[in-house]
């Protein structure tokens, strides 16, 4: 009688590891998953002028999900056709082709024909292009300064 009931004891303990080491497999692969739209997705650039960094070269082609410039400036074109004006110091992230999160430094932006409905995230909000030039500064401390050189852009507040 003692040996059965130490199998059912033996039993549901292996149960109840199984479940526990499921449950842990499942929630690293959900954090992996989220952590991977968290940083975006690669953007094809082209950097047609890099100034004062050694970052980026003129002519470079690159796949880029985040955009680091300690130093400099650079200019890209997107496949889309948008162009962007990067000043040091600049971090930011690609979520997608269409939508770039803006952490630290300033960027302007020209969205061209095709670009319409580009977005710059920053901690204050959402400037999305309404076919325009524009740019979005944000400093280390939060604040965010948007200047619209023409045409219009909707923002969204936080």
């Amino acid at each position: 009688v003692a040996s059965s009931s130490s199998r059912g004891v033996w039993s549901a303990r292996m149960v109840r590891i199984a479940l526990a080491g499921s449950l842990l497999l499942a929630s690293l692969v959900a954090g992996g998953i989220w952590n991977a739209a968290a940083i975006g997705e690669p953007v094809l650039v082209e950097v047609d002028r890099a100034e004062g960094t050694t970052a980026f070269a003129s002519g470079d082609r690159l796949n880029l999900r985040t955009l680091v410039l300690p130093d400099g400036a650079v200019d890209l074109k997107l496949g889309s056709g948008v162009r962007l004006e990067c000043q040091a110091p600049l971090m930011a992230r690609f979520e997608h082709p269409m939508r770039l999160h803006l952490s630290r430094g300033r960027v302007d932006v020209d969205v061209g024909a095709e670009g319409f409905g580009f977005t710059v995230v920053t901690s204050a909000g959402e400037v999305v292009d309404l076919g325009t030039k524009f740019s979005v500064n944000a400093s280390a401390d939060g604040e965010v300064r948007v200047a619209v050189f023409s045409g219009q852009v909707e923002l969204r507040h936080k």
